[in-house]
């Protein structure tokens, strides 16, 4: 063995076929070692220690033969067909390209790999990885890691790979089990020390070359699927927090949802669930990692994105829902931006906002039901949680101080949204009671939010007692009382939240409506303190409507008495006085309107005029 590769190691002078019956020789002493080791299931040595002791023999002549090892790395590099070029720092290849023994060379390689790494003493793998490695050499980042990422894409073949046995299913079943999981924690681990030198030198052209393996080789994406093997997960975790992570997240967001299996398997790693039996041990500080990139791509609005592209938002809800009831010890989502509850809720938020009204989330009745289940109590105590300590605050600091915008801040969380979405569902009402999601939402529709005040209004119209029972109708009537004070702060510009207020003061209205009309309701209503001022704040609106509509039907008998002058007879001043909205009248000038362009432009609220003189229309 020492002759043939010492031979075939300075790989000069050689004929092409002297060049193959070395490597059939070559073969033939591997495989004898490999059918003499007691860890390999389908070894009938009847002598263990003679089987070590070839081993050991075997070890210790490859250990001194590094210019052969390399020159087997430089024919598989020169396979590789990505067009990226480094230094010839491995030597020169055995074979030229698409020689059929060029396959032959590369199974060595694994072989002799396979050998070698499992060498008890350990002396077997230093040797390999410091012939990988190139250790002996400075500057060798580069090779290191474009040989590492060919060999991991050779490897990918499992079933008809140059490295697969093809003759032996025990072999083969020995192969998937052992050989191949430790030869590839080995590359992955050289990988990110290689590609980590590349990333952190001042040189431009190693920094360009790693970004061309990571994009060319797709690393990330190769990450997420060897983080779901329990052999390979810690190499691969690292070779993901040292180098996928340091990213731009433009760039990771492009990389990692370029398809639908990296963006479940990522949903899968959030939560620690796997086909495989990876996560037996797995940590807290792997699972927050993987949330935390979910994190930061639904900031950059590319999660949700990805979800929709790919219909993967029950895998989402799912597992976000899961991770973010797991990461919480307390049942509580903390304040820290990087605790995996927060990441979780801020995530998940983000995937259910409303395309249009960017300020709403938008999610159906089932997903309501799913997230009521796995995180109704987590959202209840959460937000119950904050509006308790912000009122221990308030009672501590000066009355003078203004909490508004703090109690504000609360009701416009992701938990606070997310939580109101799930309410407005009459099948999640009862689920969310007992967690006092109820009671939540009450202190949130406190606070004037919107989607808080109509989730309420819909608890009411299904079980109006419930909103009495957590004193949820004290929040209504108090939020309608607000609108007044609020409108006379608001600037003369602020036309959107003019409607919005206005809405309120509606929405409210109907609850109470609702509420005073149930026999059960009716007398924690109109018995409470904020009765008054409900009834002062409704004269308010009636009075102040009252007056826009004289106004405007004094207007209205104006121009009719003008249009009568002109021939034209109005239908009905009754109904013309009882009509809402702005009056559009004809003055005559111009065409007689026809019956065709009546019909197209009449709106409710239009002042109606009938020409006495048409003959009547069959609309």
């Amino acid at each position: 063995l020492e002759s043939v590769v010492s031979l075939l190691g300075e790989g000069t002078g050689l004929s092409a076929k002297m060049m193959h019956l070395g490597l059939d020789i070559v073969e033939f002493i591997i495989a004898g070692v490999e059918s003499s080791s007691t860890t390999n299931p389908s070894t009938h040595f009847d002598n263990p220690s003679m089987g070590d002791a070839m081993l050991r023999r075997f070890v210790d002549d490859m250990a001194r033969q590094e210019p052969f090892l390399r020159s087997l790395i430089a024919t598989m590099i020169a396979k590789n067909d990505s067009k990226i070029s480094i230094s010839p720092l491995y030597g020169t290849p055995l074979l030229l390209p698409l020689d059929p023994a060029e396959d032959t060379a590369i199974n060595l390689l694994f072989r002799i790999a396979s050998i070698l790494c499992s060498d008890v003493s350990g002396v077997g793998k230093e040797s390999f990885l410091h012939a990988f490695m190139l250790k002996d050499l400075r500057g060798a980042a580069d090779s290191v890691s474009l040989a590492s990422c060919v060999f991991l894409g050779i490897l990918n073949e499992e079933v008809d790979g140059i490295c697969v046995p093809q003759q032996n299913p025990t072999d083969r079943s020995f192969f998937l089990a052992v050989k191949l999981p430790m030869i590839r924690s080995v590359l992955l681990g050289a990988l990110s020390s290689s590609l980590d030198e590349c990333m952190a030198s001042s040189d431009n052209v190693s920094r360009t070359h790693a970004e061309r393996l990571i994009h060319n080789f797709h690393i990330p994406q190769l990450c997420l699927r060897f983080c779901g093997s329990k052999q390979v997960f810690q190499a691969a975790f690292d070779l993901y927090e040292n180098v996928v992570l340091q990213l731009p997240t433009d760039v990771l967001a492009d990389l990692l949802l370029a398809d639908k299996s990296s963006l479940v398997a990522l949903f899968d790693l959030v939560t620690g669930q796997n086909d495989t039996s990876a996560y037996n041990d797995y940590d807290g500080h792997s699972k927050q990692t993987f949330a935390l990139t979910l994190g930061n791509l639904a900031k950059v609005g590319a999660l949700s994105t990805a979800v929709e592209r790919f219909g993967v938002r029950n895998n989402a809800i799912a597992a976000l829902s899961a991770a973010m009831q797991g990461g919480s010890e307390e049942n509580i989502i903390d304040e820290n931006e990087d605790s995996l509850p927060r990441i979780c809720v801020e995530s998940l938020a983000a995937i259910l906002r409303h395309k249009n009204k960017r300020d709403e989330l938008e999610i159906t009745a089932l997903e309501a039901r799913i997230m009521a289940t796995a995180i109704g109590k987590i959202l209840s105590s959460t937000v119950l949680n904050r509006f308790f300590t912000q009122a221990s605050l308030e009672t501590t600091f000066h009355t003078s101080v203004d909490h508004s915008s703090d109690r504000s801040a609360i009701s416009q969380s992701p938990e606070a949204r997310l939580l109101c979405s799930i309410v407005a569902f009459s099948e999640t009402l009862g689920m969310l009671q007992s967690a006092g999601g109820l009671e939540a939402v009450g202190l949130i529709a406190h606070e004037g939010e919107l989607v808080a005040i109509r989730a309420i209004q819909k608890a009411c119209e299904s079980n109006p007692k419930s909103i009495v029972d957590v004193d949820a109708h004290l929040s209504i009537m108090d939020a309608l009382i607000q609108v007044e004070g609020k409108l006379s702060s608001l600037a003369a510009d602020a036309v959107s939240d003019v409607g919005k207020l206005r809405e309120v003061a509606a929405t409210c209205i109907r609850t109470i409506a609702i509420l005073t009309q149930n026999k059960e309701t009716k007398l924690a209503v109109v018995s409470s303190e904020q009765s008054f001022g409900c009834l002062t704040a409704s004269a308010c609106i009636v009075s102040a409507r009252a007056k826009v509509l004289s106004q405007k039907s004094e207007a209205i008998k104006k121009e009719v008495a003008s249009v009568v002058e002109q021939g034209w007879s109005p239908i009905n001043e009754t109904l013309i006085d009882s009509v809402e909205g702005d009056a559009s009248v004809s003055t005559g000038s111009g065409p007689n309107p026809t019956a065709e362009n009546v019909n197209k432009n009449l709106q409710l609220g239009d002042l109606v005029i009938v020409d006495p003189n048409l003959p009547p229309s069959s609309n």
